[in-house]
């Protein structure tokens, strides 16, 4: 919440990993589309309800740490310190 892009098209994405638009600069300017009620409310929303920041940056390092540890303690041992983690890759 401490800057803006503007895409060329002119829409202001709440960010980089969701499509939710706060509105366009070229419609609205962008003091109105980043300020008004509307987009207050989808960025008060987002900010108490969305984790895709950390699970894009720290996903990777959980990844290995959980595989460092069934390496290690075997995979029943993690599920019962750590707790089950669903891989995307995973399909049991």
């Amino acid at each position: 919440m401490d800057s803006v892009i503007v895409l060329p098209d002119g829409e202001i994405p709440l960010c980089q990993h969701l499509p939710v638009r706060l509105g366009n600069v070229h419609r609205e300017g962008l003091d109105v589309a980043f300020n008004s009620p509307a987009s207050n409310k989808l960025q008060r929303h987002y900010s108490e309800n969305c984790n895709q920041c950390w699970v894009s940056y720290h996903r990777k390092y959980d990844v290995l740490l959980y595989r460092s540890f069934e390496k290690f303690f075997g995979r029943w041992a993690t599920t019962k310190l750590i707790g089950y983690y669903q891989w995307d890759a995973d399909s049991d």
